[in-house]
């Protein structure tokens, strides 16, 4: 009982997170789409149209228009039954509010967007404190007790305090762990989902030769590995290691790839919607801008551009949507569309797509350059920690060999999920702290066999 309503709580904050980052790219949509439409009725179901790119949000608005369309129930009643979220239930209420009373909807859900966004980066600036405090306890945690118990456990004060070292080192993994979750999955500032990265790392193989290079360099060091080890145990270790640290390679790169691309997508809806106050068309403004870009978002827009030469640019900006590997760029390209299509001024659309793609950025930025001192903290206490394991189990005061084994597979696994916090920590993402993990994983094995 306590683990399914631990598991609902669990997955209603997760909701609650992502549609809290969500909600003010569903405000633009809906401002965008209120300036060409007054039909409350229509901006729902073209936002459930987007439902692969909105997720959670744009699932529960097609399940209002379903309630609408199909069950004959009133908007009020609909949006009552449909949402869990409190934030969109006010939204769409105010929304039937402002337009019973005749009020501008577009100026208004502006104006909306401003506060929220304001609202997200004051509450960003709140989780990065919460987080500070959550790693020192973390830094606590992950050495202080464990060292505590196993200096005593070296010294032999009590007889029975083995039994005892094992029951702290379970409770400090699961204690670690619950604030792997926690932050997670209510720390987050950005859309780093682990599933979508994945997508991300395979679309990401369309415009770079990385993959060919890596899958080389895979196959070659495993030939030398198993070559080189005549003990199998050994080199499939190694082997392992070597998968893991090529993933962990190609997966940053992919991570630095679509990063750079957001702000290089930034840069090119200020320099688009410049040119536009120029009273110049949007194909022209748009091929403009490109000829100005970096690296990365040229490189993603030619490959489109050439493989879809007979297309409109709005028909562009649709096969974009489905070769992004930027989530929050990815939400930004319908409101771009719509507002293409309505009667709104692509250039106004476009500035605020670029500030809320720019506070994104930032908030990540800044999340990262804040844990910085924190992560190099953690690498000096773990090496410590490392330090005084191996030069107390090299005294081997009353100890047994199976606890020494024990000691070394504890601390491995300790070596894993304090990499996993650092990548969450730092980066928002598990598969990001894979490499944090490897580092560690290597480092305590060496230390445990080859010093």
């Amino acid at each position: 009982m306590f683990s399914s309503i631990s598991n609902k709580y669990l997955k209603f904050m997760v909701y609650k997170g992502q549609v809290d980052l969500v909600i003010p790219y569903i405000l633009l949509l809906i401002a965008v789409i209120f300036r060409g439409t007054f039909s409350l009725m229509n901006c729902i179901e073209k936002i459930c149209n987007y439902r692969h790119t909105y997720g959670e949000v744009a699932k529960e608005m097609c399940l209002i228009y379903r309630r609408i369309k199909f069950l004959g129930e009133n908007t009020v009643t609909a949006i009552r039954s449909s949402l869990r979220s409190i934030s969109l239930k006010e939204l769409l209420n105010d929304l039937i509010t402002a337009r019973n009373f005749h009020t501008s909807i577009h100026e208004y859900v502006i104006e909306r967007f401003k506060n929220y966004v304001q609202t997200f980066e004051r509450k960003s600036y709140e989780k990065i404190y919460t987080l500070e405090i959550i790693y020192e306890m973390f830094l606590t945690i992950t050495v202080f007790v464990p060292l505590t118990t196993e200096v005593l456990l070296y010294s032999g004060l009590i007889p029975t305090l083995s039994q005892f070292f094992h029951i702290v080192m379970l409770l400090t993994f699961l204690v670690l762990l619950f604030l792997i979750i926690y932050a997670r999955y209510f720390l987050s500032v950005c859309f780093n989902n682990e599933v979508f990265s994945l997508k991300a790392a395979k679309k990401f193989a369309k415009y770079s030769i990385v993959v060919p290079i890596l899958a080389v360099s895979l196959f070659t060091t495993t030939v030398l590995a198993a070559s080189f080890f005549v003990d199998f145990a050994i080199s499939l270790i190694t082997i392992i290691i070597i998968v893991i640290s090529i993933f962990v390679i190609y997966m940053e790169y992919v991570s630095r790839f679509w990063n750079r691309f957001e702000k290089e997508f930034a840069e090119f809806l200020s320099c688009t919607g410049d040119y536009l106050e120029r009273n110049l068309s949007f194909t022209d403004a748009v091929l403009l801008c490109l000829n100005v870009r970096s690296k990365s978002f040229v490189k993603v827009m030619k490959i489109i551009c050439l493989k879809n030469i007979g297309l409109s640019i709005v028909k562009r900006f649709h096969v974009l949507l489905n070769n992004l590997g930027s989530k929050s760029v990815c939400m930004l390209i319908p409101i771009i569309l719509e507002s293409l299509l309505s009667l709104s001024r692509v250039s106004d659309v476009l500035t605020h797509c670029c500030y809320l793609l720019s506070i994104q950025i930032n908030a990540k930025k800044r999340k990262l350059s804040m844990m910085i001192p924190y992560v190099t903290a953690t690498y000096i206490c773990f090496f410590l920690y490392l330090y005084v394991t191996k030069l107390l189990s090299s005294l081997n005061s009353g100890m047994t060999v199976a606890l020494l084994s024990n000691i070394e597979i504890y601390v491995i696994i300790l070596s894993i999920l304090v990499g996993l916090f650092m990548g969450v920590a730092g980066e928002d993402s598990l598969i990001l702290g894979l490499k944090h993990s490897l580092i560690l994983l290597v480092s305590s094995l060496v230390c445990f066999h080859y010093m």
